[in-house]
């Protein structure tokens, strides 16, 4: 990075929708010290739903988070209170630049303030809401997909975390494509395996000997029922295993009604999304992940540094980590016998269960550590820095970043 890699007199604000930045610890909050490094200070303004709140946090000089309990739809707004609250102060918004990290409610939020403060826009997309398969993976898929056009047309610099997306991008918006950079997720591995156990699966399921953990936040595209028939083979041979499928809330009931079909019900428990999926990752013995397109944020990143063996399709980073049959498996969109066959590796062979859970861990912590401190401007901060740069640079009319 150049120099210290802070942005020499930049405050900005940052609009983001994920709680777990409220919980001391946690993986995302480390992300965010790392973005602090990157301004002079850096506000966090973390949507939340009532039941979530905190008070305001004071992490660092750098970093602020304060929390805007809200529902649904009404965030904006309650957003905007909390920023004129707190951050407007003698006649302006005592801030640079305002972030976001999602093309929804959180990119509507920023863009709200940003448009009524006259302030540089910025915006971090990192599902793919343009994809067919996007637009058939929940029923605010639509509004979805036309708030993301909305933004990235409008937002003074854009980053995506996916090359799919910027490709997608280019088929609804080509000018807004050709701005964005791709900036990969990077999974602070120390950090998170550092985040306190909050829960444990083996604890509070002491009837499942061997737990199978699905993370389905979506039933469209996540393909929940192949892994269900998977494990239906795994307990045919192992009466003990048990599967915990964290999400989705829609279409819980089909599910639970493929359960009673495939006589799996007592070996299967559905929860909401939940606070604690690092604890889980941690505490389960097997990831399983049948989802037919890129995978949901960096779950495949954080079960590898769980230690959790992982029996994958070739989604998202699924190549980066998993060599097949050596760091994790790899196995074919609706392939059941290839799933429970799997799991039953992982299961029987102790041996295999241990190398594949140290070599998925040792393959994640490499590429994390080539995103988090590559050389130079090809670093994970530096890149988004340098997107920050532009945002300002392209909002005040200048045309060459700022050496």
């Amino acid at each position: 990075m150049r120099g210290s890699g802070i942005l020499t007199h930049m405050d900005v604000l940052l609009v983001t929708a994920d709680r777990n930045v409220l919980r001391e610890q946690s993986v995302e909050r480390e992300e965010l010290k790392r973005y602090a490094t990157l301004a002079e200070k850096l506000v966090v303004v973390a949507i939340c739903s009532p039941l979530h709140s905190r008070d305001i946090q004071q992490v660092s000089e750098r970093l602020w988070i304060i929390p805007a309990p809200s529902w649904g739809v009404f965030a904006p707004a309650t957003v905007a209170r909390v920023v004129r609250a707190h951050l407007y102060f003698q006649g302006r918004l005592q801030i640079d630049l305002v972030a976001a990290h999602d093309a929804w409610l959180a990119g509507l939020s920023a863009f709200w303030i940003a448009d009524r403060y006259r302030k540089p826009f910025h915006l971090l997309m990192r599902e793919d809401v343009f994809s067919e398969r996007g637009r058939l993976s929940s029923l605010l898929a639509p509004l979805k997909e036309l708030a993301a056009i909305y933004l990235a047309h409008r937002a003074h610099a854009l980053a995506v975390s996916l090359e799919t997306i910027r490709t997608a991008l280019s088929d609804v918006d080509t000018e807004a494509a050709d701005r964005a950079v791709v900036i990969a997720p990077a999974l602070d591995v120390d950090a998170f395996q550092n985040e306190p156990l909050r829960a444990d699966l083996a604890a509070k399921y002491p009837a499942f000997k061997f737990i199978v953990l699905m993370y389905a936040p979506r039933a469209s595209g996540q393909d929940i029922e192949t892994g269900m028939r998977a494990f239906a083979e795994v307990f045919k041979r192992y009466e003990f295993a048990g599967l915990v499928v964290v999400g989705p809330d829609a279409g819980r009931f089909a599910l639970k009604r493929l359960a009673r079909h495939l006589g799996i019900a007592a070996r299967t428990v559905f929860e909401s999304s939940s606070l604690n999926l690092s604890s889980y990752l941690k505490t389960a013995h097997v990831f399983l992940h049948t989802a037919l397109y890129e995978e949901v944020d960096t779950i495949l990143s954080k079960a590898a540094a769980a230690g959790c063996a992982i029996v994958t399709t070739d989604v998202g980073f699924a190549r980066t980590i998993v060599t097949d049959g050596e760091s994790g498996f790899i196995c074919k969109p609706h392939d059941v016998s290839g799933f429970s066959g799997a799991v039953l590796k992982v299961l029987y062979d102790s041996k295999l269960r241990e190398q594949v859970r140290v070599n998925g861990a040792l393959a994640i912590r490499r590429y994390a550590e080539a995103q988090l401190a590559g050389e130079g401007e090809h670093s994970y901060l530096q890149l988004l820095a340098d997107s920050w740069q532009k945002a300002v640079n392209r909002a005040h009319g200048v045309t060459q970043p700022a050496a």
